[in-house]
This record gives C-alpha cells, sequence and structure tokens, in this order.
C-alpha cells in the first residue's frame, strides 16, 4: 500500500481522505478508589495488561491483514473487470479510447497482487488462494493482451474467435472463486480470533473476580472502559483500511495536503498514473510540485487556498505537470478536511484526466461537420424538426434552391414557400403525420429563387427513442420532380392519343369482318352443294363472333382487354335463339371470377377471341349433336378464375344430353369445330379436358388457360 490515510496530531483523532466521519477517541477518566486498593490492582493488572496488550496488538494487526486482504482481492476483480470491459469495447469499436479502463487497470494490479501475496505469506490460511489470484490475474490479463493485440493487427475475427474458446470466462470465473474462496478463510479466521479473544475476555474476567473480589465494581469499570476503548480502535482501523482499498483502486488521483504549508502528506497510485510521480517521490513534495510555473500557487483561481478557506471546489477545469514535463488538463475537486476537535488538517484534492473526454467532444465536432459536409453536398434538400414539426435545421441546397436565408424558413415559415393552392394541403397532410406519427409524403409546387414554382416531392420519417417509443425528430427531403410530373403529363396525353386510335382501328376491324361475312352470305345463298353452304354458314359464324367481339371492344371503351363473362353470355344466348327456335335447350351460364374494385375483371384481347371462338364452337356442337330432334335438356356454360397459383381463366361447357360416343378423342376428330377447338387451344397454350357431366350424363369440355407466369413457364418445356 503507497497510501497512508491516517494523519496525526496533537489533540487530533485519525481521518481519511473523504472519511464519511472522523473517529472521536473517547476520554479518559480516572477510577476514584482506596490507594492501597489501586497499589495492590496496579501491580495484579500490569502483568495480565502486558499479555493482554501484546496479545490484542497481535490480533489487531491479525484483523488488519484480514481486512487489507479481503478488500485487496475485491480491488483485484474491480481492476480485471474494468480491463475487461475497456477489451470488450475496443473488440466491438477498434477505438482506442476504450482501452483507458483496460490501461490503467493493468497499471495497478502489479503492485496489488504483491502486497495479497505478501498478506498471504503472513496468513497460512490464505496462501492458497492469494497464490492462486497470483497466477491466475497474469493469465486472465495475458488473454485480454492477446485479443487486443489481434484487433489491432485487424484481425478482428480472429480476436472474437479467441473470446469465443471462453478461456477467458474460465480463468475470469476461477478468480471469482478464489476470492470467495480467500472471504471465506478470512471470515472462518476472523470467526476465531473473535472466539479467542471471547475465551481470553471470560478467563481474565473470572480470574480478576477471584483475585478481586473486594474491588469487583472497579474491575467491571475497568472492563467496559478496556472494551469500548478497543471496540472503537478496531473500527477505526477497519474503517481506515477500507478507505484505503478504495482511495488506492480507484483511477482518479487523491492528494491530500497539508494546512499548515501545503506540503503532499498522501499520494495514491492514480495519482502516479496520472502526472508518473511516486509516492515516495511526491509525499513531503511542495504544494506546487504539480502547477506549471507560469500558474501563480495553485493556479488564477487559488484551488489550494479556497478549499482551505472553506470553499468547496467542484470540477473546476485547469492545467498540471506531469514528471516528464508535460501540460496535461484536469479537472479538480477539493474540500477542507477536520479533526474531531475542529482541526483543520488540511485540503483533500481528486484530480481527474480531462483528455478523454476532450478527445470525445473533439471526435464528436469532427463528425458533426462531415455530416454537415454530406448534408451540404447531396442534391437534395434535407431538414429536421423537433417533435412539435418546429422547422430548426435545412441543409445547404434547401437555401441554393429557395433563395431563403435561415431566418426566413425557421418554424413555419416553410409554409409560404409552397404555391397559394398547395399550401393548405401540405400543412394538413403535416398535422395529420405529426399527430400520427405516419410517415411525410406530399407532393407540392415549391418556389425557387428565380420565383418560378417548381414540382417537388416532399417525404419525412420519424426517429423514436428505442426505450418509449416517443418521436424525438422527423427527417425530412425534398426531391425536384418538375421533369417527372412533365413526362407524366406527356404519358397522359399519348394514352390519350393511343386510346382514341385503338377505338378508330377496332371500329374499322369490325366494319371489315361484318364486310366479310356479308360476302360469305352472299356465297353461301348462291353455292349449290350442301356440304359446302353448311362450311361457308360456319366460317360465317365465326367471323361474326370476332366481329361482335370488335364491335364490343369499341363500344366499350377498353380497346386492349374485354370483358370475357359478359361477352359470352350474350354469344350463347344468340346461338341458341339461332339453332334451337323451339327452344328445346335451356342456357344456365355461371360467372366466378374476381374484379377489382367490383368491376367485371377483363380479358386481354389476344385471350378473349381464342376463347370467344372455343366457346362458339363448344355451345354450337352441343345444340347439333347431344340433343336430337325431340330432345330437349340444359347446357351449362361457366367461367372462373383457373386454380393455378399464377392466375388464368378456365372456361366449361356442359350438357346433359345423349353423351360422347365411346373412345371419342378431341385430337383424332373429324369434325372442323373439333379441329377449330383443339388449333385454338394449342395457341392459347391451354389444356382441353373431356369428360362426362357431372350428373353422369352428357359431355363436359373444359378449357383451362393458364395465366402470363404459367404459358411462359409451358413455351419453355416445350424447348
Amino acid at each position: 500500500m503507497k497510501v497512508s490515510l491516517l494523519l496525526s496530531g496533537p489533540g487530533r483523532d485519525p481521518v481519511g481522505l473523504h472519511a464519511p466521519a472522523p473517529v472521536t477517541a473517547l476520554p479518559r477518566r480516572r477510577t476514584p478508589g482506596p490507594l492501597a486498593v489501586a497499589a495492590f490492582l496496579s501491580a495484579l493488572v500490569a502483568g495480565a495488561a502486558g499479555f493482554g496488550l501484546t496479545a490484542f496488538e497481535a490480533e489487531r494487526a491479525r484483523a488488519v491483514r484480514l481486512d487489507a486482504a479481503e478488500n485487496q482481492a475485491e480491488a483485484l476483480l474491480s481492476d480485471l473487470r474494468d480491463a475487461e470491459t475497456g477489451q470488450r469495447g475496443f473488440l466491438l469499436t477498434g477505438r482506442e479510447s476504450y482501452l483507458q479502463p483496460y490501461e490503467e487497470a493493468v497499471r495497478g494490479l502489479n503492485g496489488r497482487l504483491a502486497g495479497l501475496v505478501r498478506l498471504g505469506e503472513a496468513e497460512a490460511a490464505l496462501a492458497r488462494p492469494a497464490a492462486e489470484l497470483a497466477r491466475l490475474i497474469p493469465a486472465k490479463l495475458e488473454e485480454l493482451a492477446r485479443t487486443i493485440a489481434l484487433r489491432r493487427a485487424g484481425d478482428a475475427e480472429a480476436a472474437l474467435a479467441l473470446v469465443e474458446t471462453d478461456k477467458g470466462k474460465s480463468l475470469m470465473d476461477a478468480a471469482r472463486a478464489e476470492a470467495a474462496t480467500l472471504r471465506t478463510a478470512a471470515a472462518s479466521l476472523r470467526a476465531e480470533r473473535d472466539a479467542a479473544a471471547r475465551r481470553w475476555v471470560w478467563g481474565a474476567s473470572v480470574a480478576t473476580l477471584a483475585l478481586l473480589s473486594g474491588g469487583l465494581g472497579l474491575g467491571l469499570r475497568l472492563r467496559r472502559l478496556r472494551r469500548r476503548a478497543l471496540n472503537a480502535r478496531v473500527l477505526a482501523e477497519t474503517a481506515n483500511a477500507r478507505l484505503a482499498a478504495i482511495v488506492a483502486s480507484t483511477s482518479d488521483a487523491i492528494i491530500s495536503f497539508a494546512a499548515e504549508d501545503g506540503r503532499i502528506l498522501t499520494w495514491n497510485d492514480g495519482a502516479e498514473a496520472l502526472f508518473g510521480y511516486t509516492a515516495a517521490e511526491a509525499v513531503n513534495g511542495p504544494v506546487g510540485l504539480l502547477v506549471p510555473p507560469d500558474l501563480p500557487d495553485g493556479d488564477p483561481t487559488g484551488v489550494f487556498r479556497r478549499a482551505l478557506g472553506g470553499a468547496r471546489v467542484h470540477e473546476h477545469e485547469t492545467t498540471r505537470l506531469t514528471k516528464e514535463g508535460n501540460r496535461i488538463p484536469v479537472t479538480v475537486t477539493a474540500a477542507r478536511m477536520q479533526a474531531s476537535d475542529g482541526g483543520v488538517l488540511g485540503v483533500s484534492a481528486i484530480f481527474r484526466d480531462l483528455r478523454p473526454r476532450r478527445e470525445a467532444e473533439a471526435a464528436l465536432v469532427r463528425s458533426e461537420a462531415m455530416l454537415r459536409i454530406a448534408l451540404d453536398t447531396i442534391p437534395q434538400m434535407v431538414w429536421s424538426t423537433r417533435p412539435d414539426g418546429y422547422h430548426d435545421f435545412y441543409n445547404r441546397r434547401w437555401y441554393e434552391f429557395t433563395g431563403t436565408v435561415p431566418e426566413e424558413t425557421e418554424g413555419e415559415g416553410w409554409n409560404p414557400q409552397f404555391h397559394p393552392e398547395d399550401q393548405e394541403g401540405a400543412q394538413s397532410r403535416w398535422r395529420h403525420s405529426l399527430a400520427t406519427g405516419e410517415p411525410y409524403e406530399i407532393e407540392y409546387r415549391l418556389r425557387a429563387a428565380d420565383g418560378t414554382y417548381r414540382w417537388t416531392l416532399g417525404r419525412a420519417l420519424p426517429v423514436r427513442d428505442p426505450a418509449t417509443g416517443e418521436i424525438t425528430r422527423w427527417y425530412g427531403t425534398c426531391t425536384e420532380i418538375e421533369d417527372l410530373v412533365a413526362a407524366r403529363a406527356a404519358l397522359a396525353e399519348a394514352l390519350e392519343v393511343k386510346e382514341a386510335l385503338l377505338a378508330e382501328v377496332n371500329h374499322r376491324v369490325k366494319n371489315s369482318l361484318q364486310l366479310v361475312s356479308s360476302l360469305l352470305s352472299l356465297q353461301t345463298n348462291k353455292a349449290r352443294d350442301p356440304a359446302l353452304r353448311t362450311a361457308l354458314g360456319e366460317a360465317r359464324a365465326r367471323i361474326g363472333v370476332v366481329a361482335r367481339l370488335h364491335q364490343r371492344l369499341y363500344q366499350g371503351g377498353t380497346h386492349g382487354s374485354v370483358d370475357l363473362a359478359g361477352f359470352l353470355q350474350e354469344m350463347c344466348t344468340d346461338t341458341l335463339t339461332a339453332l334451337d327456335p323451339e327452344e328445346r335447350v335451356r342456357l344456365e351460364f355461371e360467372e366466378t371470377r374476381q374484379g377489382g374494385s367490383g368491376a367485371a375483371p377483363l380479358t386481354p384481347i389476344d385471350e378473349a377471341v381464342p376463347l370467344a371462338l372455343i366457346g362458339s364452337e363448344l355451345v354450337t356442337n352441343a345444340v347439333k349433336y347431344a340433343f336430337p330432334v325431340g330432345r330437349g335438356g340444359t347446357l351449362w356454360v361457366r367461367v372462373r378464375d383457373a386454380r393455378e397459383e399464377d392466375g388464368g381463366i378456365t372456361l366449361e361447357v356442359e350438357d346433359d344430353g345423349v353423351g360422347l360416343p365411346e373412345g371419342f378423342d378431341p385430337s383424332r376428330s373429324a369434325g372442323v369445330g373439333m379441329r377449330v377447338v383443339a388449333t385454338l387451344v394449342r395457341q392459347l397454350r391451354a389444356r382441353l379436358a373431356v369428360g362426362e357431366g357431372a350428373s353422369g350424363r352428357g359431355a363436359a369440355f373444359g378449357v383451362f388457360v393458364p395465366g402470363r407466369h404459367g404459358q411462359e413457364g409451358r413455351k419453355d418445356d416445350r424447348h
């Protein structure tokens, strides 16, 4: 231990640096009694007192050693934890400033380890745990040093891998266990000492009562006074020992100065680490040992004189000299030390190194400067507000674009920069985001420096406190989108032109197909061959289906897609009317497709035309072949979404007629209608399913058209 915290003087009690309270010595009182009894007792007590004082001094020294050993063990573990904390911070960040606790702990550990080993040598029961701690702690420090060296070398992964081996954890756990063993041994020795002390006291009491039966009162009084003094002294020494351990283990420099001449009285390990002087070099040195020559007697504010006068100096910033002559910034906290009798002993001062804090402040300033440069360099306008929406920051781009100065747009000054027609909408949307915490996004016209208004996209997001979830700031941007708005307007105009052109194309295609249908009708009337007349009539019907579809596109205004279900229902109704004037067949039409916003779903024209022709052929075949003359029934036509993950359409035509011929294969059918169906199914890359109706009668045809992704997959499969 380099620091002695006991200051003695005439009429003064022992006192420690910043001790909770000075220990007051008990006043001595004379015990009245006959002179003969006093002389006789003096002879008897002299021998017992000599023996008792010798035993007491031995036990007192032993108690101090046990307390010191426990305190040293706790201080070692505390320093080791500080070293490990610094190591972890450095491994995670790579910043040297995090190693300050580690370096301070390493500087103090060796001296404390040596002191603990000496205490273990003095107490046999403490020798083994003290020796184990002396072995484990250097091993732990070596493990910490290896990880730090790897991290400094840039090999963070190797450093973390070394940590993950748990060797350091095992060493730390073993050190804690040995410290606990040391405390248990010390407690056991203390209990034995107390038991021995009790036995000695009771033995002495019995002997005293036997020998001094006539002086019982005086003996009891002396015993009480002695026990009180013993307890007071042990308590004072224990408190001072603990305080000394605290002072020795702190990283701050703690120094005390004498009142009469300012010489240095005490000097802890933190002072040695900060200023470079050992205790032997500094103790009894002058008050100006650490003061730069250009600062008179403790610096211009007179820290020593102010504290000696009774003023408390708290974290006063000043400059001090190290042993090497270097100036270092420090904070000084100083207070006057007083004895129990009111006398002034001197001044105790705590010096704390300001360099880490100033380095951190400088790093923060540099970081803020870099952020400011980045924000002023980017082409976007960036702004920030307080949680209540008060604008208190804009980057340089904002002022360049708007031509304003900082005072004009702070607070609510930003809103007048918008076009008058956009101000209310922007303000309302901003108030909504402030009230709900929802992201802010709106397009408005922002006044530029030249006085023109340019379309801008405003966006902002809140930043929340991770602990409470409350909004701490809003950060936003303004992005000029004048070209994008112009492009959108041009695109809308182009789409209008396209719609007009498509309407004209559909109209002309419909007229052309009607002309072809009329020509086929004339040719049919002139044909004499029944088979030719039938083929021409079927061709005319197919052309009519396509012509009606284009008419629907022209009239509906959706030139690239059509309501397929509506068209098929209309077509099937007209086909039955033409082929079944007796109304023998009843039509049931079902649609189970999902359209957006409640509207009928639309089908692209390149799918709608083949599906319409397939539906026309299947309905025509059903009326012609499923229901011979004199037979009636029901014909179901269904349009629904396909049950495939990529979407698509399913068209089903089912009847309860006579059914299909045995062994019917649509791919080998000689009928023109089925060949047309098969060709269109291949064109759509669809699947055709043929079977019995759901009731077990009639026939059922299903065409499954995959969605766009499914069609691409089928095309790839063919390759």
